[in-house]
């Protein structure tokens, strides 16, 4: 195992097979992804664990943020960094030269698996821009995950790619943003750690029978609604709305009010990413609602 920068470490076979990425850290309040990462770190170095093919990249997105255990640092979130002005800047803050020095480890990577963790009560789901072949679903199966999202439309990033399983998309690979649950649950690492080995073995780095379970295709959904406010002031979550991820919702329910207006969902089907209030800022999202997508 070679350490090639700050927090990103490469295993490589030598030899022909798929480069595979997984992520933990991105922000630095949701640790699972980075007891994952920290377990299979171990485990190769150790050479408990060895690769028969390919080669495998493990990263701590932001080894300051998790030190810290702080979602972001320097005033940045480095995962709204990876888009066309940041990685083309000349790099002045440490978030930007971060997305930069990611982007170049992590771009060519044929599969990238960012583990997440959600600020409101989830169970797992996984996010993918682009809409997944038979066998990416067969790889995400092996999560068992209860939804697949997708954003074609880019409406997390207002209209283009910011985040790290973006961008390896954008370069043709298969970006996979997996949500693991809520962020102060940690019961979960070594489960979510047996999932990526059976995800190492199903795409041929590692062999000796690693396997979870095939797991079920999740139902597929899209995002449709990006809910933003000019300003947050007066705005509360309606009764009985934003409380978890994935929360049912009906076409006109209202989903936010004040004592002026209200906003209310434009199609049935789930909320996605809703915001503890403590973290609304004017003209950023709040939450997202998807539909459901056929196909």
């Amino acid at each position: 195992m070679k350490n090639i920068m700050d927090g990103v470490w490469v295993v490589d076979f030598g030899k022909p097979g798929k480069t595979v990425a997984i992520v933990g850290g991105m922000h630095g309040n949701e640790l699972a992804g980075v007891e994952v990462v920290e377990f299979l770190r171990k485990q190769f170095s150790r050479g408990e664990l060895r690769l028969s093919a390919g080669k495998l990249i493990l990263a701590i997105g932001s080894p300051p943020a998790v030190q810290a255990g702080a979602r972001y640092v320097y005033g940045e979130d480095l995962n709204r960094l990876f888009t066309d002005l940041s990685l083309g800047e000349h790099a002045v803050t440490w978030p930007v030269q971060r997305a930069q020095d990611l982007a170049r480890a992590l771009g060519q990577a044929d599969i990238l698996v960012d583990l997440h963790a959600t600020n409101r009560p989830s169970q797992p789901f996984v996010v993918c821009q682009r809409r997944t072949t038979a066998a990416e679903n067969a790889l995400i199966a092996l999560c068992h995950v209860g939804a697949l999202i997708h954003d074609p439309d880019y409406l997390f990033g207002g209209g283009e790619p910011v985040s790290l399983d973006e961008y390896v998309t954008r370069q043709g690979g298969l970006g996979i943003c997996y949500e693991t649950g809520y962020a102060p649950d940690l019961s979960r690492p070594r489960e979510i750690a047996a999932q990526m080995l059976a995800l190492l073995g199903a795409t041929g780095l590692i062999c000796g029978g690693f396997s979870n379970g095939s797991g079920s295709v999740p139902a597929r959904f899209k995002l449709c609604q990006a809910i933003r406010l000019d300003t947050t002031a007066g705005f509360a979550w309606a009764l009985g709305a934003g409380q978890e991820n994935l929360e049912p919702v009906q076409s006109g329910q209202a989903l936010l009010i004040n004592c002026h207006r209200q906003v209310r969902a434009s199609e049935d089907g789930i909320l996605v990413f809703p915001k503890d209030p403590s973290l609304w800022r004017p003209r950023e999202p709040v939450g997202y609602v998807a539909k459901k997508w056929g196909g």
